[in-house]
């Protein structure tokens, strides 16, 4: 395929792809037609590909959900640097198609263009879907749970192994074993699961961590959230990459991991259900009255400078 300027053809489009991603743009949407549909936008941007097609999928997935909107339509536009290789393509292709079907995702739409002044890989994509509504479902109120789940700081063991294996490596990491660890940053099941068990509040972490998707929950509901940080379940690895850079882990952006908010009552039997599909959940805190976020015992947990822009400088990028 001779690379141009602009978007690829759909004649050639159908050669490049092939049957790597999944497309179905005939999708039947009568039956909803009396539900609020509601849409999410998402840019993404990081390195390498692999990272890039697998977050491209889970991470507009996963956050639909949690905002109580089922996906039905999910349209992708990457862009891509003139100079792009051609197996570098392939593997963002290929990871993306891979994650697609283990997830039954089809795209509706599906575009690729070529432009200048674009020096790595950018992918936006756009999820429809209807509103689920639940009118059982309570607001977080004191003494509830705070959980987290997945295993903060693991996607930044896995770009460091991509970007600076020897520093991986350095901080106790096995870089070949990590940077084939991607597919263990997917929240799909977990939302699938807090949903389902109805839980009050959902937050995906993601840019500034663990102190912004805290924040986020206190500010909505309008309550305060109290931390025990020791109780978190941090990515070794990645722990010892912030502290090389003498940065707060609680503050460096971390994909792959989620806050949610659950009663007491169901607390028990969401930490079995998790734990029995082997996906990792703690109990790391409660709400308390107030807005705002604590540390257990240790006052404000306020936010500090990203620890990941001090050690890399390919960062993921996604604008939930």
């Amino acid at each position: 395929m001779n690379i141009s300027i602009g978007r690829v053809p759909p004649q050639d489009l159908k050669e490049v792809i092939g049957k790597t991603i999944p497309i179905e743009k005939k999708f039947k949407i009568d039956q909803f037609t009396s539900l609020e549909i509601q849409n999410f936008t998402h840019p993404i941007m990081t390195e390498p590909p692999e990272l890039l097609g697998f977050l491209s999928v889970n991470f507009p997935y996963s956050y639909s959900l949690s905002k109580s909107v089922v996906p039905l339509m999910h349209m992708f536009n990457v862009i891509c640097p003139l100079d792009l290789e051609t197996p570098t393509l392939k593997k963002l292709l290929i990871t993306m198609g891979r994650e697609m079907r283990r997830l039954s995702v089809c795209a509706s739409d599906f575009s690729l263009s070529f432009l200048p002044g674009v020096s790595a890989p950018l992918i936006s994509v756009t999820t429809s879907g209807y509103v689920k509504q639940n009118k059982s479902k309570q607001s977080p109120k004191p003494n509830d749970s705070v959980l987290i789940v997945g295993k903060p700081l693991l996607e930044l063991s896995i770009r460091i192994s991509f970007e600076k294996p020897e520093l991986a490596e350095q901080k106790g990491g096995n870089p070949r074993h990590l940077k084939n660890s991607y597919s263990k940053l997917s929240t799909v099941e977990a939302v699938k699961l807090l949903v389902e068990f109805e839980a009050k509040s959902i937050s995906l972490v993601g840019d500034e961590g663990i102190v912004k998707a805290a924040k986020k929950i206190s500010y909505e509901h309008k309550v305060g959230l109290m931390i025990d940080v020791d109780k978190i379940p941090w990515d070794e690895v990645g722990l010892e990459l912030v502290k090389s850079v003498n940065g707060d882990p609680t503050s460096t952006t971390s994909y792959g991991s989620l806050l949610a908010v659950v009663s007491k009552e169901v607390k028990d039997k969401i930490i079995s259900s998790l734990s029995s599909k082997k996906i990792l959940v703690s109990e790391v805190g409660r709400v308390v009255e107030g807005v705002g976020v604590w540390r257990k015992d240790d006052g404000p947990l306020t936010q500090h400078k990203d620890a990941y822009s001090l050690l890399s400088q390919n960062r993921t990028f996604i604008i939930p």
